[in-house]
């Protein structure tokens, strides 16, 4: 079984972004992981800690944005599969092995996205997977790349947003598919970094920039494009049931 890097995010600002990135740290310790990558994207509180925590830790000194830190996470991995963790988030011990074996299963798997449920909600795994077929499920808070099938993040997204579509789109365009599974579960604050870090209207504008960016690289508004390639799962609220 091949061991995963895993390149985790944080601008911790507050003591309660600190305490979420040391318990997420812990959740990814224990279990059967291969390097922590930090990139402390410009924290003013527990900076230190990041450092002592992890295997290795880049500390930026101004916040360079998510695609930014995320690139600079990859480039130092040595896995051959890698995953990709927000700073928000608890995960199922099993998760190592399971995308393990989800990327045997087809060379052609480029990402192993798990179940995401609320941070409090206890961990209800089943036993699905799909190769394909479940993209609107495939979440980027926590997931696991092919080191090949990276395609870079854009970081003219800049602090983020829209940026993980980018990225899974060009790595579909190049003939990659992506897995999604039940059979493991991560709990997410839901982005509570950039929820705490600006206001609703700030937000609105990222946001808003960014779906133009996305328009003009692709052609096409995301959820319009996403609608025309997978119709069919549009049609369910996948919010419900999380499968």
């Amino acid at each position: 079984m091949e061991k995963i890097d895993v390149v985790m995010l944080a601008y911790n600002f507050s003591e309660e972004l600190r305490l979420l990135t040391e318990t997420a740290i812990a959740s990814v310790r224990k279990t059967p992981m291969g390097k922590l990558i930090i990139i402390d994207n410009g924290s003013t509180v527990g900076a230190g800690n990041l450092r002592e925590l992890s295997d290795v830790c880049v500390v930026n000194k101004t916040n360079l944005g998510y695609p930014a830190a995320v690139n600079q996470g990859i480039a130092l991995a040595k896995s051959k599969y890698i995953a990709i963790s927000n700073n928000d988030i608890r995960i199922s011990s099993n998760w190592v092995e399971i995308a393990n074996t989800l990327f045997e299963m087809d060379p052609k798997v480029g990402s192993v996205h798990f179940k995401m449920i609320p941070y409090e909600e206890s961990f209800d795994v089943k036993q699905d997977a799909w190769i394909g077929g479940k993209e609107r499920w495939c979440h980027c808070s926590f997931f696991v790349i092919r080191r090949e099938a990276f395609q870079g993040y854009d970081e003219a997204f800049g602090a983020g947003g829209y940026d993980d579509y980018s990225h899974n789109k060009r790595m579909r365009d190049k003939g990659w598919k992506q897995a999604y599974t039940n059979a493991v579960a991560f709990q997410h604050m839901d982005s509570i970094t950039y929820r705490t870090m600006e206001d609703k209207e700030k937000r609105a504008i990222r946001d808003n920039k960014n779906r133009e960016h996305y328009k003009d690289v692709f052609g096409e508004y995301p959820d319009v494009q996403f609608a025309n390639e997978f119709p069919e799962q549009m049609q369910v609220d996948y919010t419900k049931g999380w499968e």
